[in-house]
């Protein structure tokens, strides 16, 4: 009887393992994100503001090109295209292709920001759209950054579509954190881009993902326009949108409950009789 409640047990516990392995594996690879963003961090923490300075001027000297060419982009998620030495070298402080981090506070979604959107950078944290103005802020440019959402394994942009309009994100950018207040969401097939043409004048950064979920044939677009701090300071805070993530932790602990009942009535509690019996 022991043998046989021993092995129910052993049984239960790799289903359950099984169930929450979606929940185990983001968590594990988003402390993979929490490291890349702070090794990022520790990156520009110790580069000298001249250094800062000369990247950032580097930067938008390429920005004012893109302005003044007006090639458009393709859509963020064709794979990557041919780019050249420059595009790599840019906003590139640590040789490792991250230029930044986005942080979107409601959706608690904090990532690196990688050159370019092949597939590994998308399953890694967000891509910046090739074509797009660099993140450095300012008049004339629009930076577009792109990930996936419904991964197994991670949840990057999944709960973008949460977002509503007044929303607030962040990005940082060789230490400089920068907040765009979210104005416009649309959804388009994957050849509409006009939507992500630079407008003069105007700053701004579109997050993008596949939607519907789980069939991925349209493209959501949330952009958001920069906002000062003091703008910022006095925009009130939106209740946080938790999504899958939530579900995925209260479906953690439940089975972690049942799990501690199962051990207790499929061992201990035959044990204890037995000891008793013993007695």
């Amino acid at each position: 009887m022991k043998k046989r409640n021993m092995i129910l047990f052993l049984f239960l516990l790799v289903g359950l393992f099984i169930l929450n392995y979606p929940f185990i594996s983001q968590w594990i690879n988003r402390r993979s994100e929490s490291r890349a963003v702070e090794s990022y961090e520790k990156q520009t923490g110790i580069l000298d503001e001249e250094k800062k300075s000369a990247m950032k001027q580097e930067a938008e000297i390429y920005n004012r090109e893109l302005l003044e060419k007006q090639t458009g982009v393709t859509d963020g998620f064709s794979g990557d295209i041919q780019r050249d030495n420059r595009y790599e070298s840019l906003l590139n402080p640590s040789g490792d292709g991250i230029m930044g981090i986005v942080r979107i506070p409601k959706i608690q979604v904090q990532l690196p920001v990688y050159h370019g959107t092949s597939e590994k950078v998308l399953k890694e944290g967000a891509g910046h759209l090739y074509g797009s103005s660099l993140p450095t802020g300012g008049a004339g440019t629009h930076a577009v950054l792109s990930s996936h959402r419904g991964l197994p394994s991670k949840t990057l942009f999944t709960d973008l579509d949460q977002l509503t309009e007044g929303d607030l994100f962040f990005l940082d950018i060789l230490g400089e954190e920068m907040a765009y207040r979210v104005d416009q969401i649309l959804t388009v097939v994957p050849e509409e881009t006009e939507a992500l043409e630079i407008v003069p004048g105007k700053d701004y950064v579109t997050l993008i993902t596949c939607t519907p979920y789980g069939i991925n044939s349209h493209r959501l677009l949330v952009r958001g326009e920069r906002i000062s701090w003091e703008e910022k300071d006095k925009t009130p805070e939106k209740e946080t949108a938790y999504g899958i993530w939530k579900w995925m932790k209260i479906l953690f602990v439940v089975s972690a409950v049942i799990i501690l009942a199962a051990g207790i009535l499929l061992i201990a509690v035959p044990f204890m009789k037995k000891r008793r019996g013993g007695d």
